[in-house]
């Protein structure tokens, strides 16, 4: 199948895509890509890592939360 990919400015992406994955383009950090896929269409936008590290803050604050609020419980994988 094939794949489409899509570039678009970060405020745009952000706009649209409320869940996405966070990796850094470079091996020196500097700069990272956001990218979420629908369908056969990935779509991604790049940030300096100052905005990135911010984005990871907040994720780890909302993870942080729900789980205060949640019901955690481990399963063993079989």
């Amino acid at each position: 199948m094939r794949k489409n990919y899509v570039s678009l400015d970060v405020d745009v992406f952000e706009k649209y895509f409320k869940v996405f994955q966070i990796e850094p383009l470079t091996e020196q950090k500097q700069l990272y890509i956001l990218s979420t896929t629908v369908g056969n269409t990935e779509y991604s936008a790049m940030v300096s890592n100052f905005y990135a590290e911010s984005l990871i803050k907040q994720q780890q604050e909302m993870l942080a939360e729900i789980n205060s609020v949640g019901k955690f419980s481990e399963v063993e994988a079989v």
